[in-house]
């Protein structure tokens, strides 16, 4: 019978508050490698002692089978427990069992929100909502508006701290990616990915990065033609969509007992656990913060006497874009924030040379009455793939750095928290550079925090939730 740990426990004591006072759709948010189907199985089963009536649903059925494993080493009753996956519950509505308490699996996916419109509104019923990444896919429909608070205990840094994550060792592609072009769901299209990603300087950077791989390794790809490719040129099994449910278990069976490299579209991001994995190559660009963290957290797990660190091999400019894998995050903020724009402040704007009229940022001819005056498009420099940056986890700081906080600019503070304590091992969070801006004098608050917001994606919401709490701080100092 499996024991949880302290921290698992404290995850649960913490949702349990948070549902003491009144919630009753909480996302409960905790990093990839913190053992979540342990948890899950430890509520259902404390609900189902109780007699109650519970629904645990996921997108994969290999979930569902992860879980029933975990509820199995519990000792779990199941006769008023149902296990089914959402797309079944949508596409059969009367499907959908009675019960008190539904768990809800990777929540962040997004195909849940029409079940949960379908179950019968009549009765008073609890969603628990589960997953490392409490922030929606789609902008349009951020996860504020199906939950209703997010319960965070623990980090990742914690976990590394505490010995349950592995250390990672970072190796980044200096690679220009300019050329990336957005398609309708706001993350990199497949055909300017291809372009980008066929080029001879990527070509050479995949071969040096196979070369720097450390035992058991899984490689990421944007879509199935260049995970064929890759799985071609290395001579190394492959798994994707359009490969059957047998053979792609066959493959990831074999992989996670004798194979050493996979590569893989979309597959091997969730619900997938192979904890020997030392090397993470990301052969891929995305937008996703999500989708980043699933495929680092692919290699982060721990396993005793033999693994305690791992790689990850970033090609695409992932961690520039997006921050170390193993940065603090503020998933309550995130969540409640995604979506809301920025609306107040200074539009940015750029001067005409040639009459001085005022354009936005993003003019390409200058608007005013009989001016034609063209700007000139900014030369970029071009980087080549061959170019890496290899730090590990707690390196010391740069010099540029090192200045007093109050006096950098809003690129060098958030830089300065992603590199946060050596001594502790861990990144500071955001609410760490809100207190530095705080710091600093008035005139810089709305400024900086509109920089800042504009830096890391953040919304309306979360620059004038930050200026209240700064305006706070300073009337109680």
């Amino acid at each position: 019978m499996i024991k949880l740990r302290d921290y698992q426990q404290d995850a649960i004591s913490a949702l349990q508050d948070v549902i003491r006072t009144g919630k009753k759709r909480p996302i409960m948010t905790l990093p990839t490698g913190a053992g979540k189907g342990r948890i899950i199985a430890a509520i259902a089963h404390s609900s189902l002692s109780k007699n109650r009536k519970v629904l645990i649903t996921a997108h994969r059925a290999e979930i569902l089978d992860q879980l029933i494993d975990n509820l199995n080493d519990l000792g779990a009753d199941f006769t008023n427990l149902e296990l089914i996956t959402v797309q079944t519950m949508v596409r059969s509505p009367h499907k959908i069992p009675r019960f008190d308490l539904c768990i809800i699996d990777e929540a962040h996916i997004g195909n849940f929100r029409k079940f949960m419109e379908l179950s019968d509104p009549k009765r008073e019923k609890y969603f628990i909502g589960v997953t490392a990444t409490p922030m929606a896919a789609s902008k349009k429909k951020p996860l504020w508006q199906t939950f209703d608070d997010v319960s965070q205990t623990i980090s990742i840094n914690d976990l590394i701290g505490l010995g349950y994550l592995s250390k990672p060792t970072y190796h980044i592609a200096k690679v220009d990616t300019s050329s990336l072009v957005k398609d309708s769901t706001g993350d990199f299209s497949n055909s300017s990915q291809n372009d980008l990603f066929n080029q001879t300087t990527l070509l050479h950077s995949i071969d040096d990065a196979w070369l720097r791989r450390v035992g058991k390794t899984v490689i990421f790809t944007p879509n199935n033609e260049m995970t064929e490719q890759v799985a071609q040129r290395f001579n190394i099994p492959f798994v994707h969509s359009n490969i059957s449910r047998q053979e792609r278990d066959d493959r990831i069976d074999h992989f996670k007992n004798d194979g050493q490299a996979i590569v893989n579209t979309g597959i091997l991001t969730t619900g997938f656990d192979a904890p020997m994995i030392e090397t993470v190559i990301i052969y891929r660009a995305t937008t996703s913060l999500p989708l980043f963290l699933q495929m680092c957290g692919r290699g982060s797990r721990v396993v005793n006497g033999q693994k305690h660190k791992f790689h990850i091999v970033d090609l695409g400019g992932n961690v520039e874009r997006l921050g170390l894998w193993h940065q603090e995050h503020d998933w309550q903020q995130i969540m409640m924030t995604q979506g809301r724009k920025i609306t107040d402040g200074v539009a940015p704007v750029k001067e005409c040379p040639k009459c001085g009229y005022l354009n936005h940022t993003t003019a390409k001819v200058c608007k005013a009455f009989d001016c034609t005056y063209i700007f000139p498009e900014p030369k970029k420099e071009k980087l080549k793939a061959t170019t890496w940056q290899t730090f590990k986890y707690g390196d010391q700081m740069p010099t540029e750095l090192r200045k007093p906080v109050n006096e950098m600019t809003a690129d060098e503070l958030l830089a300065r928290a992603a590199l946060g304590s050596k001594q502790h091992g861990k990144s500071y969070s955001i609410s760490w550079v809100v207190y530095q801006v705080g710091q600093m004098s008035a005139d810089r608050w709305l400024p900086m925090l509109h920089k800042i917001a504009k830096i890391k994606g953040y919304k309306k919401g979360w620059v004038m939730w930050s200026l209240g709490k700064i305006r706070s701080q300073n009337k109680l100092n």
